[in-house]
C-alpha cells in the first residue's frame, strides 16, 4: 500500500484500523514506515480465515477510497495532500 494512505487507513491512534480489526476479527500488520520500498509502498499483512481476511480486506479497499477523496480534495483547493494507489491483497 502506498505510504501517503497509510496514515489514513490507521487513522489517529489507530482508531480506524482497529476498527477493521473489530468488524472484520483480522490481524492487520502494517510495515515500519523505515521499510518503504522504492516505490514509496509499505507492506500490511492481513491474518486470520478466508472470511477475516477478505472482510479486512474489503474494508481496507474502502478505507483506501475515502482517503484517496480526501486527499484529491485538498489538491484541489490548493492545500497538501499526496497521490497514490491501494493495491490491497489479503493474505
Amino acid at each position: 500500500m502506498h505510504d501517503t494512505l497509510i496514515a489514513g487507513v490507521i487513522g489517529r491512534g489507530g482508531s480506524s484500523i482497529k476498527e477493521i480489526h473489530a468488524k472484520s476479527g483480522a490481524i492487520i500488520k502494517v510495515s515500519q514506515k523505515e521499510k518503504v520500498n522504492t516505490e514509496g509502498e509499505r507492506v500490511v499483512t492481513i491474518e486470520g480465515t478466508a472470511e477475516q481476511v477478505a472482510m479486512a480486506s474489503r474494508l481496507i479497499g474502502d478505507r483506501c477510497a475515502e482517503v484517496e477523496q480526501e486527499n484529491a480534495m485538498r489538491a484541489a483547493g490548493g492545500g497538501g495532500g499526496g497521490s497514490g494507489g491501494c493495491d490491497h491483497q489479503g493474505g
